[in-house]
């Protein structure tokens, strides 16, 4: 009987675990990100009826923000309503949820507020107090 518990209990481990968490992707910055909505925050909290629709002044094309693989370079791409672009060169640093993005005028120190395969939440650590969340959608 001892035996039999000992085989079911085996058995039970064996089948219930899985392997295919272990070999789950994190997620990565590395990317092109075109600019979706952004979010008004007071003290961390999300105020809903204060959601901007980011509004691309391009019909055939998106602003985004690209971070570049196994580089510490990216790109801020905004276009107008001509579809002529702005391109604004800057490099990055990543301390755990903490990115430092450094343009040629100025930087921008944010926080990965959320992160999928297919989404890129980043909290603005400018403000104290109000501050702003802009959501990103992956884009090929």
């Amino acid at each position: 009987m001892k035996k039999l518990l000992l085989i079911s209990l085996l058995s039970v481990g064996l089948f219930s675990c899985s392997s295919d968490d272990d070999n789950a992707t994190p997620a990565s910055l590395n990317g092109k990100w075109a600019m979706e909505k952004s979010y008004i925050i007071f003290n961390n909290e999300i105020i809903n009826d204060q959601t901007e629709i980011h509004v691309h002044n391009c019909s055939s094309s998106k602003d985004y923000i690209q971070f570049n693989e196994n580089t510490t370079t990216g790109l801020e791409r905004e276009y107008y309503e001509s579809c002529n672009s702005y391109d604004d060169d800057f490099t990055y640093t990543v301390n755990g949820n903490n990115v430092m993005m450094n343009f040629d005028e100025y930087e921008w120190d944010a926080t990965i507020y959320e992160i999928t395969n297919e989404v890129l939440k980043l909290q603005d650590n400018t403000a104290s107090g109000f501050g702003r969340i802009f959501e990103y959608k992956k884009i090929n």
